[in-house]
């Protein structure tokens, strides 16, 4: 089960929306301009211009899960196990040992 240590965070996933929001804007202000060379352009329409929808689409749809990974991210996902963690009622202690004797000398100019 995760649950997440920020959980208010994740109202920002609404943030997601915002490239589809922009994408569908930018397509609903098209202007319509006839000139002499569009008969060139027309006979690119059927197979180029459906290709660059679908790669349009798709370049959206990275967009936002990227934000919802960016999202989910900082909210902090934890996992709980089923299993609980039981704490030990002994204490233990570390020893930090330095050995900084003439045989571990790295500096040494040897003359052999």
């Amino acid at each position: 089960m995760i649950s997440f240590l920020f959980p208010s965070i994740l109202w920002g996933l609404f943030a997601s929306l915002i490239p589809l929001v922009i994408h569908l804007a930018s397509k609903r202000n098209l202007q319509v301009v006839e000139f002499s060379s569009i008969i060139h352009l027309k006979s690119l329409e059927t197979e180029s211009i459906k290709k660059l929808k679908i790669i349009e689409w798709l370049l959206v749809f990275i967009r936002m899960l990227v934000i919802v990974f960016l999202i989910l991210t900082f909210a902090g996902p934890i996992q709980k196990s089923s299993t609980t963690w039981i704490a030990s009622s002994k204490e233990s202690t570390a020893v930090i040992i330095i050995d900084n004797s003439a045989s571990l000398d790295v500096n040494k100019n040897n003359k052999s």
